[in-house]
Formats: C-alpha cells, structure tokens, sequence
C-alpha cells in the first residue's frame, strides 16, 4: 500500500493506493489510514489499480469509508481508472451505486 500525503496535520490531501490485496488481511492498515484522513478533514483520493484479492471484507471497509466521508463532508474521489473486475465485485455485491462508482458495463 502506497499513500502521499501533501499539507499539514489538518486539511490537505491524501492520495491512497490500495496495491494488490484490497482484501481482510489488508483492511486494518487501510482502514488507519484512511479513517486518519477523515478525522483530520483532509480530502481523500482512492486509487485501485490492479488488485489481484478482492473479498467482502475489503468492500465493506470502502464502503465504510465513503459513507463516513460523505458524513463528515470530507471529499472522496477514485483516482485513474477502475479495473474492471474490480467494480464487477462490488456490483456483484450490490455496493456499486454505495460506493459512488460509474455503473457497470454491459
């Protein structure tokens, strides 16, 4: 997992990769990060490139995260491009529309 981070200990931004395995094993990491991110109001870009494990687990915590985001109007954005399996994961899950990702190709 990669993150940037860019101003000070309030406010700025955070950039966030998820790497290779958005999965339970990964998500108590993500989850200090990025819940660290909302707690000092900085806005937040999520990047997924190319995860290789994707569960339920993983799904829940952005899930997590973005509704807590939207709650306390910190700004939360997906960088770069989707995977494609990636959103077919969450729509399969019907997390899709939650986590506020373009719909599904047919």
């Amino acid at each position: 997992m990669m993150e940037q981070t860019a101003g000070g200990n309030e406010g700025g931004q955070r950039h966030v990769e998820c790497g290779r395995h958005l999965n339970i094993g990964g998500v108590t990491e993500l989850r200090n990060i990025l819940g660290d991110s909302i707690n000092n109001n900085r806005e937040i870009t999520i990047e997924i490139t190319d995860p290789e494990r994707i569960d339920t687990a993983g799904i829940q915590l952005l899930y997590s995260i973005v509704n807590e985001a939207r709650s306390r109007k910190v700004n939360l954005s997906w960088g770069g491009e989707l995977p494609d399996h990636f959103t077919r994961v969450a729509a399969l899950l019907g997390m899709g529309g939650h986590l506020g990702l373009p719909k599904q190709r047919a």
